[in-house]
């Protein structure tokens, strides 16, 4: 486990908004701008965008780092699309690096965008290892009442229109803290389809083997929670046998619930930035 202790330096924010054409899809981007051997990239989560990881760019040790955040497809600033799939935001996670032409660089996947990461891994030849956080990794057949929690949350994860109660409950579940007027805001900027067609992505059978994926790679992977997670159900997580995982075990975040690099960011930075030097040794 991991306690929250106050110890992280922040500076201004230091983030350039980007904008790139994925398969004439509009991408939007943050990018740090640093000359450094090493980039981070950071995949959001569903109904979430590249901001929530604000307290990443803002952090001093991994400003060593090029630190580049995208909005996937309907989420944030990119562009809207008809139709949704698991397949669309896999490649479009492995066309960014392979654009953007990172040669040496670690992932860092939250929640729904941490399933998205695992799945784009074996096609991301220039990783250094995975920093997965909030994300029970599954198996197929999907195995979904064993990797999460019941919750009334879980409905509204994949409903097409929130209304202001359910905005209210998202944005309260995710977040034990002060997030929540962002945490909606993030909310009201999805494009309302992704969550109707992610769901009928995924009841399609587009979720790969994560679990098989994660057995078969030989870069570090780190999974990480926070202690108070209501959908994840962390016992499933620390039951899995990862040959690569970082530290052999699950690291836990105490004091947090699902948005950890929200909620305790200089405990998450921390942990982090341990990972990169582990991976870039």
């Amino acid at each position: 486990m991991i306690s929250v202790i106050k110890l992280a330096c922040y500076k201004t924010i230091n983030m350039k908004k980007k904008n790139l054409k994925l398969n004439d899809i509009n991408i939007a981007y943050l990018d740090n701008e640093a000359n450094a051997e090493i980039a981070v990239v950071f995949i959001h989560g569903n109904s979430l965008s590249s901001e929530s990881f604000k307290n990443q760019f803002k952090d001093d040790e991994l400003n060593n780092y090029r630190l580049l955040a995208l909005d996937l497809p309907g989420h944030g600033n990119s562009g809207h699309l008809p139709h949704y799939s698991i397949p669309l935001f896999v490649n479009t996670i492995a066309n960014f690096c392979k654009t953007i032409a990172l040669k040496k660089f670690v992932i860092v996947g939250h929640s729904l965008g941490g399933h998205f990461t695992i799945q784009s891994l074996p096609r991301l030849t220039d990783c250094l290892g995975a920093f997965i956080c909030s994300t029970p990794p599954v198996t197929s057949p999907l195995n979904l009442k064993s990797a999460f929690l019941t919750h009334p949350i879980m409905p509204l994860l994949f409903k097409k229109d929130l209304n202001d109660a359910d905005m209210d409950l998202f944005a309260e579940s995710l977040s034990n803290n002060e997030h929540g007027a962002f945490l909606k805001k993030s909310l009201k900027t999805t494009h309302n389809k992704v969550r109707e067609q992610l769901m009928a992505s995924i009841q399609n059978g587009d979720m790969a083997d994560e679990v098989e994926i994660l057995e078969q790679l030989t870069i570090p992977i780190a999974l990480l929670c926070g202690r108070e997670d209501l959908f994840v159900n962390t016992d499933y997580i620390e039951s899995l046998s990862i040959p690569s995982l970082w530290k052999n075990k699950l690291i836990l975040i105490e004091e947090a619930s699902h948005c950890p690099h929200l909620e305790h960011p200089e405990v998450f930075n921390t942990a982090l930035v341990s990972f990169i030097t582990f991976c870039s040794k």
